[in-house]
């Protein structure tokens, strides 16, 4: 789970394990609705951590609660697929999902580009 914010934030996080943590931040541990700064969600759909069941439940919640997310889940990678090793076999999952969490972060937190 990453966050990050201008001044006083957060006003956007990343989740790329589909984590409690993540859970509590979009829909608040104490059930009152939770974060009102957006989401970007990361996930293999072999994640047998996360579980395709899971983030579409999830993912329910978030419409349902009219949260502003965008989910990105790449095709034949698991759990922790996430990494900058050229050499990796998910190393074109992971950088294509390093580059959205970029401009995530860029189009969130009003960057430069």
């Amino acid at each position: 789970m990453l966050s990050a914010g201008v001044v006083g934030g957060p006003d956007a996080a990343i989740s790329s394990t589909g984590s409690r943590q993540a859970r509590r931040v979009a829909h608040g541990a104490d059930g009152s609705g939770g974060a009102v700064w957006a989401l970007l969600l990361i996930v293999g759909d072999q994640d047998e951590a996360v579980g395709m069941d899971n983030m579409a439940a999830y993912e329910a919640r978030l419409e349902a609660a009219n949260k502003d997310y965008e989910s990105i889940t790449y095709s034949g990678v698991g759990h922790g697929f996430m990494t900058f090793d050229e050499q990796a076999e998910t190393f074109p999952q992971a950088s294509d999902a390093w580059a959205a969490t970029l401009q995530f972060l860029d189009e969130q937190l009003g960057g430069n580009g």
